[in-house]
């Protein structure tokens, strides 16, 4: 197979992209292979610009990301604060067949415990959000739980002789 060649222009085209936006940018561009672009670069000693860029863009991106959490975290606080009201103020209901509304002075039980589920799915959500765990397990070492043992036992032992004596007495 025949070895590709291109003129100084081609090659000076893809070097200025190539420093600008990085290899792969500059083939796709250019159609010249990524490889030999970097090849050519590399001979000039010509550095891309692309990693400084993408760093930056990804900072910008990560700060965005991290100003839309703290703005979610809010609204999800926010959310949860206004179903709790929600449950105690003048509701509407609907009412039959043909859904006809009713203003009620409360939520019914089954709106109360839809609200109540939802809340507790936004506090798992916001707590999830602030690094808090969302689920509690206890773990008891086997000496805590022999000692515990122990202690009842001698409750027991205790009261049941104080029962003993209680009858002869």
């Amino acid at each position: 197979m025949a070895k590709a060649t291109y003129t100084d222009q081609q090659k000076t085209d893809a070097l200025v992209t190539y420093r600008e936006h990085g290899a792969c940018e500059a083939g796709r561009q250019t159609g010249i292979p990524q490889k030999t672009i970097s090849g050519w670069a590399k001979q000039s000693g010509i550095q891309s610009d692309a990693p400084q860029k993408t760093r930056a863009a990804t900072e910008m991106a990560a700060l965005r990301m991290a100003r839309l959490r703290e703005e979610a975290k809010g609204k999800l606080a926010e959310r949860v604060v206004d179903l709790l009201d929600r449950m105690d103020e003048e509701h509407v209901e609907f009412v039959g067949k043909d859904g006809r509304r009713e203003r009620v002075d409360r939520a019914s039980a089954e709106a109360v415990r839809h609200y109540s589920i939802s809340v507790g799915v936004l506090i798992d959500k916001l707590r999830l959000e602030m690094g808090e765990a969302t689920d509690r397990t206890e773990h008891v070492s086997q000496s805590e739980f022999d000692r515990e043992v122990a202690e009842l036992s001698e409750k027991v032992r205790r009261n049941a002789s104080d029962d003993g004596r209680a009858r002869v007495g």
